[in-house]
């Protein structure tokens, strides 16, 4: 069954990055109308499925579409690697069609790292970000868990408010990686996260946790 995205229950500010500035001002006398006469406007088939495929080859062989991204994805490696990150592997996320690509790795007990890169023709010249999530041990804080990325700009729709999320576009890996703990920290206790597959789990609760908050909007509509 498709699940549509209702752009009338997203925010302007979604719409735009969802949409660009451009698409956004030819289509807005529509959502502005759909809004008025309270009724949904479908858009764009959202997957509920987060994973496309799993990814293949290592750093160097296959990442990166171009010269320079490669070097950036191996600087990337290298320096979790030297953080003592362990590499969960490669992937292919089916949300995001830019971002669609991504390794993960698990860093101390209850971090997970997810390095994400565009390869499509508009993207390649652009940098890959990095993204940092831990679950807490308990609620006590009023979330769940917390999230810190210095990706350009918020992914559309954006993040459960379960998450406590920190945006720092084009942060170095070093400041990020501090800004994570101490975020943390202000929160509460890191939840330990499996040594096999706990990249993979860490993601997918906040996927599921996503789509209850889309749903608890109207986001997502459901049916042909």
């Amino acid at each position: 069954m498709p699940v549509r995205l209702n752009l009338a229950a997203l925010s302007d500010a979604e719409l735009a990055a969802l949409l660009g500035d451009e698409a956004l001002q030819a289509r807005y006398p529509e959502v502005s109308r759909a809004r008025l006469e309270a009724r949904p406007l479908p858009g764009p088939v959202w997957p509920l499925d987060p994973w496309a495929a799993p990814g293949s080859g290592q750093p160097g062989q296959g990442w990166g579409a171009t010269p320079g991204q490669t070097r950036a994805l191996n600087d990337l490696h290298a320096a979790l690697g030297a953080l003592g990150a362990a590499a969960q592997g490669p992937c292919q996320l089916s949300l995001e069609r830019r971002f669609s690509h991504a390794c993960g790795y698990l860093l101390g007990p209850d971090t997970a790292v997810s390095v994400r890169w565009d390869e499509s023709p508009d993207g390649r010249d652009a940098p890959p970000f990095v993204e940092v999530l831990s679950w807490l041990r308990d609620d006590a804080s009023g979330v769940e868990g917390v999230l810190t990325t210095n990706r350009p700009a918020l992914p559309s729709p954006v993040p459960t408010e379960l998450v406590a999320v920190r945006h720092l576009p084009g942060a170095a890996l070093p400041e990020l990686l501090e800004a994570h703990r101490l975020h943390l920290a202000r929160h509460g206790r890191g939840l330990k996260l499996p040594a096999e597959g706990g990249w993979a789990a860490a993601w997918e609760r906040l996927h599921r946790r996503n789509v209850d908050a889309w749903d608890r909007r109207g986001l997502l509509l459901r049916g042909d």
